[in-house]
């Protein structure tokens, strides 16, 4: 072997020694790197699981301020909270830890969910409230059960409609057969006339009578179900849609046998016959009015008499 060719076999031995020095550096400085996060993470999970609720949060707190920002630790550090009676910070810190760890937030939701049952089982309602509603946030597919019924109604408490009806439409469809279900159907006929959604809460309402017709709602839900009809067949002639109308008319008759209501209902009906030049339509309706006075109707009589009247004088009967 030549001089160079040895030259050149010790600076390959060189740069092989030298990569594997290089390499257990690195190791070496990796594994220093992770031991004060494992011996951080080993001392706050087995204080928690050891109920030592007041340790693991000074356990955590010390962790944080030493840089251990790991979705772990905010994760025990709101087990801690919530087991101390915290629950607002612990929600707080669950935040913290789905945002570090975005994949611990199914969890943290099954664990609120369990949680917030515990709650409704010892009756306290406000609690079971807010961890379930952190538990739906934390995870948007987390199954309540019947419990969808609870949240939905405090959004709706909360007047917060558009959440509220997207508890309970999840609810009826999926546990209809419970006594929840008639207040829901009605509270979410208020809820989208709030978002202004009139056909969604006739047809809330209308759920609501179809099934559940004897229970204690059930003449609520036909009462305001009639006014929202007529209401809207106000704006239907005002709009000058007679046909709709008459035809939203038609089906209101058929809901109602409340006097006030029908007079107002064919009194209306007439003016769109009218309308239509259907004169002989419009004094049926008039008349209508007239025969079901039953001596309590004040003013709509007397209009359907003057209504009558005026088709007379002019000729058109």
């Amino acid at each position: 072997m030549t001089p160079l060719e040895r030259s050149i076999g010790t600076a390959r031995k060189g740069i092989a020694l030298s990569g594997v020095a290089l390499t257990v550096i690195v190791q070496v400085l990796t594994v220093a790197g992770c031991s004060p996060e494992r011996k951080a993470l080993s001392e706050i999970k087995g204080s928690y699981e050891e109920g030592k609720y007041q340790d693991t949060i000074l356990f955590c707190e010390h962790a944080i301020r030493k840089g251990v920002h790991t979705g772990r630790v905010y994760y025990y550090y709101g087990l801690a909270l919530m087991e101390s009676g915290r629950d607002f910070e612990a929600f707080r810190r669950f935040g913290e830890a789905k945002a570090a760890d975005p994949e611990i937030a199914a969890e943290i939701a099954e664990h609120l969910y369990e949680k917030g049952r515990e709650s409704v089982d010892a009756g306290r309602r406000r609690q079971a409230l807010g961890r379930l509603k952190t538990a739906s946030n934390m995870d948007s597919e987390l199954d309540l059960g019947t419990l969808r019924y609870l949240v939905g109604d405090a959004y709706f408490e909360e007047r917060d409609f558009e959440r509220a009806v997207k508890f309970y439409v999840t609810a009826v469809y999926e546990y209809p057969d419970t006594s929840a279900a008639e207040g829901a159907f009605f509270n979410m006929a208020q809820c989208y006339i709030a978002l202004g959604d009139s056909t969604s809460a006739i047809a809330s309402l209308e759920r609501q009578i179809e099934n559940c017709p004897r229970a204690p709602l059930a003449g609520q839900a036909r009462l305001k179900l009639v006014n929202m009809i007529y209401k809207g067949a106000r704006g239907e002639f005002e709009r000058g849609n007679y046909e709709t109308v008459i035809e939203q008319i038609t089906d209101l008759l058929e809901r109602t046998r409340n006097v006030s209501r029908v007079q107002r209902a064919r009194f209306l009906l007439g003016e769109a016959y009218e309308r239509m030049e259907e004169y002989q339509q419009a004094y049926e309706q008039y008349k209508a009015v007239i025969r079901e006075d039953r001596g309590a109707s004040g003013r709509i009589v007397e209009k359907a008499r003057e209504k009558i009247n005026t088709l007379r004088d002019s000729g058109l009967l």
